[in-house]
Protein backbone atom coordinates (compact mmCIF):
# COMPACT_ATOMS: atom_id res chain seq x y z
CA UNK A 1 0.00 0.00 0.00
CA UNK A 2 1.57 3.28 -0.99
CA UNK A 3 1.73 5.62 1.39
CA UNK A 4 -1.11 7.49 -0.12
CA UNK A 5 -3.94 5.33 -0.11
CA UNK A 6 -5.19 5.35 3.73
CA UNK A 7 -6.02 8.68 2.23
CA UNK A 8 -7.41 7.82 -1.19
CA UNK A 9 -9.78 5.48 0.66
CA UNK A 10 -10.91 8.28 3.23
CA UNK A 11 -11.58 10.54 0.17
CA UNK A 12 -13.40 8.01 -1.81
CA UNK A 13 -15.83 7.07 1.10
CA UNK A 14 -16.02 11.22 2.24
CA UNK A 15 -17.04 11.46 -1.61
CA UNK A 16 -19.13 9.09 -2.19
CA UNK A 17 -21.15 10.24 1.19
CA UNK A 18 -20.99 13.75 0.69
CA UNK A 19 -19.46 14.59 3.74
CA UNK A 20 -15.57 15.53 4.84
CA UNK A 21 -13.89 12.39 5.23
CA UNK A 22 -10.30 11.83 7.08
CA UNK A 23 -8.03 9.21 7.66
CA UNK A 24 -6.46 8.67 11.63
CA UNK A 25 -4.53 5.53 12.16
CA UNK A 26 -5.49 4.21 15.55
CA UNK A 27 -2.75 2.28 17.71
CA UNK A 28 -3.01 -1.67 17.42
CA UNK A 29 -4.83 -1.56 21.36
CA UNK A 30 -7.76 -0.54 20.37
CA UNK A 31 -8.31 -3.14 18.08
CA UNK A 32 -8.64 -5.77 21.24
CA UNK A 33 -6.44 -8.60 22.08
CA UNK A 34 -7.59 -10.77 19.21
CA UNK A 35 -3.72 -11.56 17.43
CA UNK A 36 -5.21 -12.38 13.76
CA UNK A 37 -6.73 -8.80 13.65
CA UNK A 38 -4.01 -6.77 15.17
CA UNK A 39 -1.63 -8.77 12.44
CA UNK A 40 -3.49 -7.84 10.01
CA UNK A 41 -3.16 -4.36 11.08
CA UNK A 42 0.07 -4.16 11.66
CA UNK A 43 0.52 -5.66 7.95
CA UNK A 44 -1.84 -2.62 6.23
CA UNK A 45 0.24 0.37 8.44
CA UNK A 46 3.67 -1.11 7.67
CA UNK A 47 5.73 -0.85 4.33
CA UNK A 48 5.46 -2.53 1.96
CA UNK A 49 2.37 -3.98 3.09
CA UNK A 50 -0.15 -4.35 -0.13
CA UNK A 51 0.89 -2.85 -2.97
CA UNK A 52 -0.88 -3.39 -6.45
CA UNK A 53 0.06 -2.29 -9.63
CA UNK A 54 -2.91 -1.01 -10.92
CA UNK A 55 -1.54 -0.16 -14.47
CA UNK A 56 -1.01 -4.08 -14.45
CA UNK A 57 -3.97 -5.11 -13.39
CA UNK A 58 -5.70 -1.91 -16.03
CA UNK A 59 -3.50 -4.41 -18.85
CA UNK A 60 -5.02 -7.64 -17.90
CA UNK A 61 -8.34 -6.20 -16.92
CA UNK A 62 -9.55 -3.18 -18.63
CA UNK A 63 -12.70 -2.77 -17.20
CA UNK A 64 -11.43 -2.96 -13.71
CA UNK A 65 -12.91 -0.70 -11.34
CA UNK A 66 -10.89 1.65 -8.85
CA UNK A 67 -12.86 2.62 -5.56
CA UNK A 68 -14.67 5.72 -6.01
CA UNK A 69 -16.22 3.83 -9.48
CA UNK A 70 -16.59 0.61 -7.10
CA UNK A 71 -18.40 2.46 -4.41
CA UNK A 72 -22.04 3.38 -6.08
CA UNK A 73 -22.38 0.21 -7.69
CA UNK A 74 -22.45 -1.46 -4.10
CA UNK A 75 -25.43 0.93 -2.83
CA UNK A 76 -23.53 1.95 0.58
CA UNK A 77 -24.60 4.62 2.41
CA UNK A 78 -23.82 5.97 5.89
CA UNK A 79 -25.71 3.83 8.74
CA UNK A 80 -28.32 6.44 9.33
CA UNK A 81 -28.90 8.32 6.12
Amino acid sequence: MHQSAPFEIASAFGEHAGLPARYEALPLHVLGDNPDTRATFRWFAETPAYQADIDAVKAIEPSAWDLPTWLPSTGWTLPGR
